[in-house]
């Protein structure tokens, strides 16, 4: 524990050294404090509540199965489309060991899915109602406005970009700090149209996987907020340019029905596309490496590289030593790759049961060098005319990953 508990401070380090105006900070150190203790404060009741409380247990594993359904859904709607390629039953006899999952056919259309169904309950007046009821702790701890409220509310459950198109139209006026926010919340969270993926991935290590991602969702926005106060300090208290109240963004029904068809059409072509480019210049990349001698027997590849980076995060993490480096590997993985290909990499290893469910709270997340093309794409084509999200996206991702590793050492610490 000794080891967690170095590692969360120093995770508070890293920090204070991203700080991009450490006077500023300074200078409103009493708000900024009155800040960092709440939101230390609630880091930790959350994490006690989620991970030994039965009655909030028994509300994730309500949301488990909401998510489930949700996903099934959304399949429905691909396999009306694309067939068996959509999730559909197969037209011949499948061999063994072998996936049709196709990540872009069957996982990434839920993007369409959840743009409709949220800008339907926004115009219903539902998302705000529950934006200001479950909203009220992030908007009183760290002095956010309701609109970047509902986001960080809404991402426990939503992905990256279903989130910000709840508030699509402030997305322009939003400042630094709650852009900084949105952009760092894309790396350090998944997505609840992922979460069945990954969960049926594991279910021959772990069967409540799926669980443990919703929990580390929602702690992961905390931790986020808080890491996110520090490096991006506010000068005052954030309001978008809206106001607290946010205005109804669509005329009727039907608008709000087409409006989210739309965008959710345009930024899963931008999620499709900017994923194959990443993988690409990923793969080109290992190549060039390929040309360099053998380490310990086998090419140097970005991973691998990645992976020695990573050791003293995972000797900070207490982990054993028989699992050490195959968790590190798994990790690197996870930021170099993607997250689906580390949680297919853990099955493969023999971790014990504490090492698989800290791997879980690092890997099941979004933070990854994909992910900065991704969102960069899907944000510019959300919010056009911000002048913030270029020049900020590789900070949000430091700051993503830094905050999935405090997560990870606080549920060490009260695990």
């Amino acid at each position: 524990m000794l080891r967690n508990i170095l590692g969360y401070i120093i995770c508070f380090c890293v920090a204070f050294a991203l700080c991009s105006d450490r006077k500023l900070f300074w200078k409103n150190r009493r708000k900024n404090a009155t800040i960092l203790i709440g939101g230390v404060a609630l880091q930790i009741v959350m994490t006690l509540l989620l991970l030994h409380s039965q009655a909030t247990i028994s509300v994730v594993k309500t949301v488990a199965d909401f998510i489930l359904k949700m996903s099934q859904a959304s399949i429905e709607g691909t396999k009306f489309v694309f067939g068996y390629l959509g999730g559909d039953k197969l037209p011949f006899e499948l061999k063994e060991g072998i996936s049709t999952f196709i990540l872009g056919l069957q996982s990434f259309p839920m993007v369409i899915f959840m743009a409709v169904f949220f800008s339907i309950l926004t115009y219903c007046k539902i998302m705000p109602i529950i934006a200001r009821v479950l909203g009220f702790p992030f908007k009183y701890i760290f002095k956010i406005s309701d609109s970047l409220g509902m986001v960080s509310v809404s991402k426990v459950l939503l992905g990256q970009f279903e989130a910000p198109l709840m508030i699509q139209p402030y997305l322009n006026d939003l400042t630094k700090n709650e852009m900084f926010i949105i952009l760092s919340l894309a790396c350090s969270t998944s997505s609840a149209s992922v979460m069945p993926v990954y969960a049926d991935l594991l279910k021959s290590v772990t069967p409540n996987a799926i669980e443990y991602f919703i929990i580390a969702n929602i702690l992961n926005v905390i931790t986020t907020l808080v890491i996110c106060s520090i490096v991006i300090p506010k000068e005052h208290v954030i309001e978008t340019a809206s106001g607290h109240k946010l205005v109804q963004p669509y005329t009727s029904l039907s608008d709000a029905i087409n409006v989210g068809l739309s965008t959710g059409t345009a930024t899963w072509i931008a999620i499709v596309g900017s994923l194959i480019g990443m993988m690409a210049l990923i793969s080109f990349s290992n190549e060039l490496l390929a040309g360099l001698p053998n380490f310990k027997g086998e090419p140097v590849t970005l991973q691998r590289l990645a992976g020695s980076v990573m050791y003293p995060i995972v000797w900070l993490l207490e982990i054993p030593s028989v699992d050490f480096s195959p968790f590190s590997q798994v990790i690197a993985s996870k930021t170099i790759l993607n997250e689906v290909v580390a949680i297919a990499e853990l099955t493969k290893h023999s971790m014990s049961d504490a090492s698989i469910i800290k791997s879980i709270f690092m890997i099941g997340n979004f933070g990854n060098i994909s992910v900065m093309g991704i969102t960069l794409s899907a944000m510019v084509t959300l919010a056009p005319k911000s002048p913030y999200i270029k020049p900020l996206m590789g900070k949000a991702f430091i700051t993503g990953f830094l905050s999935t590793v405090m997560t990870s050492l606080l549920v060490c610490i009260l695990m």
